[in-house]
């Protein structure tokens, strides 16, 4: 949401041309290449892609907010996916769940890394 709690990636309002979706039965039906959404959809922070296409893993579990790795039952998504149609599932406040032994072509993960100011 970064410092201004924005309720989306890109500002406080939805807009269907800055993510993959379906709202309104509008969308492509299916997922889009990595960057599709580039200069469109990014966060104040430059990345891309944090609504739409597919739903994210997290390590948080669901139930308790903790993060082990080994035993959750079920475990947060975020960023609705291209078959979402309610622009709820599109805001930087919605989570969703699911169980991370299964998985369908609405959820994916994305790899990042983080560091510490002293390594700049």
């Amino acid at each position: 949401q970064g410092d201004d709690g924005r309720a989306y990636p890109w500002g406080p309002k939805w807009d269907s041309k800055r993510c993959n979706h379906n709202v309104d039965n509008k969308g492509i039906g299916q997922t889009t290449a990595v960057r599709e959404y580039e200069g469109k959809g990014e966060s104040p922070f430059g990345v891309v892609d944090m609504a739409g296409n597919v739903w994210e893993w997290c390590l948080t579990d669901y139930e308790n907010n903790e993060n082990d790795i080994n035993e959750a039952a079920s475990r947060v998504l975020r960023g609705g996916a291209w078959n979402v149609s309610n622009t709820n599932g599109f805001r930087c406040d919605c989570r969703d769940r699911g169980n991370p032994r299964s998985w369908n072509d609405s959820r994916g993960f994305r790899l990042s890394r983080s560091f510490l100011s002293s390594e700049f």
